[in-house]
This record gives structure tokens, C-alpha cells and sequence, in this order.
């Protein structure tokens, strides 16, 4: 990491000088630029001088004469006195012109010097941040964080990231080890690291009202200092500290690919504009709670150690375009008054899945696809749009008052233990690729246009809370038929 941090010191020094040397010849150019230009004015004002006189001389007068007649009659006449005055009158008119000109380039090249001179100071201060980072001190370091932040806060526009490059760029770098004997992660600078997730969480900070989903935060930064609409890029980062991300704004996009968070991630009221989380490990608990998100990726995820209990709750939480795929929830997983819209679950296991609310969890055009679930729980959840559940394992399921607007469909759906439809309200349901290995109840369900379950739906015993079981015998296929 130190051998890194010293390459790009030593590539910011050859810049600089760079920017030294063209400096000084863009000086030394416009120096003599300018001195050409007065030479060449004096030129043109005498020729100047020169044709008025030849224009405003005596009709007798040619040649040679005609040309020289302001130079030959200095002084010799009034009249010809006139003439040679017009005629300067007419060339400081233009000298005056051109000195006003000169003037302007003057102090142009004065305000080009001073913010060269300004611009030099800003790298400078960001060089000595980055060299201050690749100290062995941690004071030294912890300095550098807040001199590349006081850098961002007061040139603001673009050095905004510049400095989260950086800042993230340093969490990037392999500044721990792993233990060999414990498996565990051991991070030699957690102390800086826990500064600069502080810094990013502070700058993301956007001021926002209270509302029945989310808290209100107070924005202490002026608008200009914000980094919402900054590209926030941790890829493959080990992160070993408590990461606060709660109620923040990130506007701009989001890696968490192959990131691995050991301690605990609060993720609660914040706004994602695009996320992307796939590879990425939360060996402790994770909070979505009340969050939005869009065009997020949890792709190829495992929540939890292996021995982990800890919960994983998107209580309240607004998903759009997300997608669910290759995901290991491991432990408890709650997604109580959550909205999923045109969102996608495929290759998912985990073991106690619970969607419920207390107003309403709803989807809308999900897609279930290869999910293996242990104890999952529908309580109140309204599928608006439709829902179509496919290679999907209920070792036990509870769908509870719980609506299915649209169409419904079952393909290669298996309930091992217990399957429990109360008070459930379907549309138009297809239940021909499901398939129940135990107790199926069905008490207090709705079929508002009918079902076809029939007997080679269930594997194990017959269903219990359908008015109409066994199915009318005319209704089934005689035996021999196809």
C-alpha cells in the first residue's frame, strides 16, 4: 500500500513540474507576444502617418513628394501644421486604442498567472495530503484525511471527487491481514479507516423533512460541499468497522461489488440511485430499513457468517428494478411493508424469510425463480401485477391475508412440510406445477375465478379448507384417456 501511495506522489511531483515548465514558457511567450505586438503597432501608426499626409497633400504634388508630405512640411505652414496634427490626432486615436488593448492583455495575463499560481497551491496541497496518507504515522495519516477534505470543501466542483477517489482508493488498499488460525480479518488502521467513512457519511448527509418512512436529517454542509452526486466506488474493499450509512443521499453510482463488511452495515432512510452490491459478504448484520433503491444488484451475496444469527431487515424499504439473484441470507430476513417493483428473485436460499405489514408489503410484476426457502412467512402482502413462481422450495410457508391481483402462476414448486394459503384472496391462479408433500390448508381462501388443483397436486395428503374437495369426478380425466 505504502509502495503505491509513493508511485502516485512521485507521478503528482512530475506533473507539477510539468506544469512548471509550461508555465514559464507560456509566460516568456506571452512576454515577447506582446512586445512584437508593440513594435508592429508603432510600424502601422507611422504608415499610418505616412498615407494620411500622401491622401491630404497639395494636387501639384507626386511621386515621391506625395509620399513624404506630412515628413517634408513639419512646421513650414499653418496649413500644412493642420494637416500633421489630423494626421497624429488620427494615430493616437489608434495608439490610444492600442494601449487600451495592450492594457487588457496586461491584466488578462496577470489573472491567467494568478489562478496558474492558485491551481499549483491546490495540487500541491493535495500531494502533500497523498504523501501524508503513505506516513507509517497514524496521526500523520488522519492528518491527510482532513487536509484532502478541507481541499474538497473549499474549492468544491470537480476536487469534490478527486478527493472520494482518493478516500476510497486508500479503503481499497490492503491494509490488514488475514489470520490464518482464526480465518478473521486483522486491520492494522481500523482507527483512520472508522475517520474516512465518518467523512463520506457527513458529505452525503442531504437535508430532508420527517415522513411516515423516514427520519429527518439536518444537513450541516452547504449544498456545494455535498458529495450526493459522487461516484462511490469500494470495490473488493475489507471493511472491519461499523459502517453508518443511515439517512444519507447517494445520487451518484454505488460499487460494493466483492466488498467484504465484518462489522455491522446500517443502511436505514438512505436513497440509492444505483447500487450495485454483487460479490459482496456482510458477515454481521445489515440494515435496509426504510431505504430506496434503485437498479439495485444483490447478485452472487452472502449475508451472515456461518455461524451467524444476525438479522437482515428491509423493513419498510422501496425497491425499483432490483435484482435478487445467487443471494444466501443466511439468518432471519425480513421484508415487512416492502415494495418490490419490477423486481426480480432468482437462485435465492434462506433460512426464515418473513414478508408482512403492518399496512401493506406489495409486489408488483415479481418473478420468483430457483429459491429454496426453510420458513417463509406472506402476511398481509398484495402481489399487484403478475407473479409467477418457478424452481422455488417451501420447506414451510404461511401466506396469510395475503392478495394476488393478477395472474398467478406455479411451475416446479415444491411444499416439503407445510403449506398454509388463510384468508388468501386469488385472481386467476395456475396451480399445475405445484406440487404439496404435506399438510396443505386452504381455509378462508378465495378463489375469484376458480382453481384447477387436482390430485396430482398433492404427493403426500389431501388438502384441508377447500369447500369443493375432492374434485368433481366428471371434471377429472377417465383412466386411459390422454
Amino acid at each position: 500500500m505504502l509502495k503505491n501511495i509513493k508511485k502516485i506522489c512521485l507521478l503528482r511531483s512530475d506533473i507539477i513540474s510539468e506544469v512548471k515548465l509550461a508555465s514559464g514558457r507560456v509566460f516568456r511567450w506571452s512576454t515577447e507576444s506582446l512586445l512584437r505586438h508593440i513594435l508592429l503597432v508603432l510600424a502601422i501608426g507611422l504608415v499610418c502617418f505616412t498615407v494620411l499626409g500622401a491622401l491630404w497633400a497639395e494636387a501639384e504634388s507626386s511621386g515621391w513628394s506625395k509620399l513624404w508630405a506630412n515628413w517634408r512640411h513639419l512646421g513650414v505652414s499653418q496649413e500644412h501644421a493642420d494637416r500633421v496634427k489630423l494626421s497624429l490626432t488620427a494615430v493616437g486615436g489608434l495608439g490610444g486604442t492600442v494601449y487600451l488593448v495592450i492594457k487588457y492583455r496586461e491584466r488578462d495575463s496577470i489573472e491567467s498567472s494568478e489562478e496558474d499560481i492558485k491551481l499549483e497551491r491546490i495540487e500541491e496541497k493535495i500531494l502533500r495530503a497523498v504523501q501524508q496518507l503513505g506516513s507509517e504515522s497514524p496521526q500523520v495519516r488522519i492528518a491527510g484525511v482532513y487536509a484532502l477534505t478541507e481541499v474538497a470543501d473549499t474549492h468544491r466542483g470537480n476536487y469534490r471527487q478527486r478527493v472520494v477517489d482518493l478516500l476510497c482508493g486508500y479503503l481499497r488498499t490492503e491494509r490488514g491481514s488475514w489470520d490464518a488460525n482464526t480465518g478473521s480479518y486483522v486491520n492494522n488502521d481500523s482507527a483512520l479507516e472508522d475517520i474516512v467513512l465518518n467523512v463520506i457519511s457527513r458529505h452525503m448527509r442531504k437535508e430532508r423533512e420527517k415522513s411516515d418512512r423516514c427520519d429527518a436529517v439536518i444537513q450541516k454542509l452547504e449544498d456545494e460541499q455535498l458529495w450526493c452526486d459522487c461516484a462511490i466506488n469500494l470495490r473488493g474493499a475489507v471493511i472491519t468497522e461499523r459502517v453508518d450509512f443511515s439517512n444519507l443521499c447517494f445520487g451518484g453510482s454505488v460499487d460494493f461489488r466483492l466488498t467484504v463488511f465484518n462489522g455491522e452495515v446500517d443502511f436505514h432512510g438512505s436513497r440509492f440511485a444505483d447500487i450495485d452490491l454483487s460479490g459482496s459478504q456482510f458477515l454481521e448484520g445489515v440494515n435496509f430499513a426504510n431505504g430506496e433503491f434503485r437498479r439495485l444488484k444483490l447478485i452472487s451475496i452472502k449475508f451472515g457468517g456461518s455461524n451467524s444469527r444476525e438479522n437482515v431487515n428491509f423493513h419498510g424499504a422501496i425497491f425499483r428494478e432490483a435484482e435478487f439473484c445467487d443471494v444466501d441470507f443466511g439468518a432471519r430476513t425480513s421484508f415487512d411493508d416492502t415494495k418490490f417493483l419490477e423486481s426480480t428473485f432468482k437462485d435465492i436460499y434462506v433460512n426464515e424469510l418473513t414478508f408482512s405489514s403492518g399496512s401493506k408489503t406489495t409486489f408488483l410484476d415479481a418473478y420468483f425463480e430457483n429459491i429454496e426457502i426453510a420458513k417463509a412467512a406472506f402476511l398481509g402482502v398484495i402481489f399487484d401485477g403478475r407473479t409467477l413462481f418457478k424452481d422455488v422450495t417451501f420447506k414451510e410457508v404461511l401466506f396469510r391475508r395475503s392478495t394476488f391481483k393478477h395472474f398467478l402462476t406455479f411451475e416446479e414448486v415444491h411444499f416439503k412440510e407445510k403449506a398454509l394459503f388463510k384468508d388468501v384472496t386469488f385472481n386467476e391462479v395456475d396451480f399445475r406445477g405445484a406440487y404439496f408433500h404435506g399438510w396443505a390448508f386452504f381455509g378462508g381462501s378465495k378463489f375469484e375465478q376458480g382453481n384447477n388443483l387436482s390430485e396430482d397436486n398433492f404427493l403426500g395428503r389431501d388438502p384441508e379448507g377447500l369447500t369443493s374437495w375432492p374434485p368433481d369426478e366428471d371434471s377429472l380425466p377417465e383412466e386411459g384417456d390422454s
